[in-house]
């Protein structure tokens, strides 16, 4: 039997399967796609340089705003049914009540020092914005006043902000963790997380759990609103963005434009080996109306509808089939049940060709040093080639 077993967990396969593709909604003018938000019924807007997009029915029709100015739009925020705010590069907050009929500018503290990477409007009033400096900016007028609620000046950066209402709020940073506000900024919590790398992007999907990734494609998963994070996914590559549908079903991607997608929150993964034809690194990515959208920094827009995945591939015993050190460098210790069916390991990189075929054993040693850095599978078979166990692991040195 072919190694199309493996290949299930693949996106190629089950896009084949399903139908379900990336379709491109939209071509880019160069300038980067840095973020999209989501209305209420469903419209995008997405931010570039010096141009927003704006559709009302899913990517069909675009409408296009100029911005009138040279900074690039790094982040936005959609507050109620016709609100946006949006930071600049240039220490700038553009406004719009009216979904772009109209739009306001005010500048940010700091003009051109503090770099701006995030918004966040729990409320219309109410807002926050993270940046460089590990500084936290407020405004409880609508974004016309800001105050600097906090301002480490240790040379790190705040790059993600995520606030549960207009008090309680979470900030990740540069060096892998995490700050906690109960009070709306005038205390803050030092929170620990499983990383050491700089955390690009929160998401939470219910008012307890949330997801979070970082630099070097790492995702660790939240279900306290942030007090406790755990480490569910050991990636390869810096990733940019995690967006999930609900509280199974989920997307996140990296800078090469594979992406992985779980259905069982976030205990197990699909890796795209395919390498889908984004043409640069998504930006952003974002769900709505049953829909996932990507922004590229090429300009181009990409969409997706739910996928459908084998709930068998996600059905695998993990407590029977452990792999470790992960990362590794030299070796990976493969340890199975002895009654487990599997007969065969076969290891496959990021690119699905096999590596590594040999006899399983309990507590197998398989050596791993004349494989490069990368994201690998590790698939246990049976002699008739069933698959019987998978899990990913990667090898960094």
């Amino acid at each position: 039997m072919k190694r199309y077993i493996l290949f299930c967990i693949v996106f190629l396969a089950i896009v084949s399967s399903s139908k379900a593709q990336w379709t491109k909604i939209l071509t880019g003018f160069v300038e980067e796609r840095t973020s999209i938000g989501v209305f209420p019924d469903g419209a995008l807007i997405v931010a570039g340089n010096t141009v927003l997009s704006y559709s009302e029915d899913g990517g069909s029709t675009w409408e296009f705003v100029s911005l009138d100015m040279f900074y690039d739009v790094r982040n936005l925020s959609v507050v109620g049914d016709s609100s946006v705010y949006m930071i600049t590069s240039g220490n700038m907050l553009w406004k719009t009540s009216d979904r772009f009929a109209t739009m306001n500018y005010y500048s940010i503290g700091f003009p051109g020092v503090i770099a701006l990477y995030a918004i966040d409007f729990p409320t219309l009033d109410t807002g926050y914005i993270a940046g460089g400096e590990k500084t936290v900016f407020k405004s409880v007028d609508g974004g016309i006043t800001w105050d600097t609620i906090l301002h480490e000046a240790t040379g790190g950066v705040f790059y993600d902000i995520h606030f549960f209402d207009n008090n309680h709020g979470i900030t990740s940073d540069s060096e892998g963790s995490f700050r906690i506000t109960y009070d709306g900024g005038e205390s803050w919590v030092n929170v620990m997380s499983p990383f050491t790398n700089p955390i690009n992007d929160i998401e939470f999907i219910t008012d307890s759990i949330g997801y979070a990734s970082t630099s070097s494609g790492e995702i660790c998963k939240t279900s306290d609103q942030g007090e406790n994070w755990v480490s569910i996914l050991s990636g390869s590559g810096s990733t940019k963005a995690v967006c999930f549908a609900n509280e199974q079903e989920g997307f996140i991607t990296n800078d090469f434009g594979f992406y992985y997608y779980t259905i069982d929150s976030g205990h197990t993964w699909s890796y795209d080996f395919s390498g889908v034809e984004f043409g640069e690194e998504v930006l952003d990515i974002q769900f709505a109306e049953g829909y996932y959208y990507a922004s590229c920094t090429n300009g181009d827009i990409f969409k997706i509808d739910d996928l459908y995945i084998p709930v068998t591939i996600f059905s695998q015993k993990q407590n029977d089939f452990h792999l470790f050190p992960n990362p590794a460098t030299d070796f990976v210790h493969v340890q199975f049940a002895e009654n487990t069916s599997g007969q065969l390991i076969n290891i496959y990189d990021s690119f699905g060709h096999l590596v590594i075929n040999q006899q399983a054993l309990p507590n197998n040693v398989i050596s791993v040093d004349n494989l490069p850095s990368g994201l690998y599978v590790c698939e246990l078979t049976d002699y008739n080639g069933q698959t019987s166990a998978i899990t990913t692991f990667t090898i960094s040195r």
